[in-house]
């Protein structure tokens, strides 16, 4: 009787470890998926304009004119 109580045990406390681990990554995987969702709204909503450089100015990361 003590066998099988024993391994009631063992399987018992694997689910129960498998749950808190399952648990734990639920919960992270939710967290960073409202990050990522959050990030990609604020870039959506973010308005950037390309301005041309004035004229004669160099590109930026073209090297100084004399070098």
């Amino acid at each position: 009787m003590s066998e099988i109580k024993g391994q009631l045990l063992g399987i018992v406390l694997a689910l129960a470890l498998f749950g808190v681990v399952f648990g734990i990554m639920v919960s992270s995987f939710g967290r960073t998926s409202s990050a990522i969702g959050q990030r990609m709204t604020d870039a959506a909503t973010t308005s950037a304009t390309y301005q041309e450089p004035a004229a004669g100015a160099p590109a930026a990361g073209a090297p100084a004119a004399g070098n």
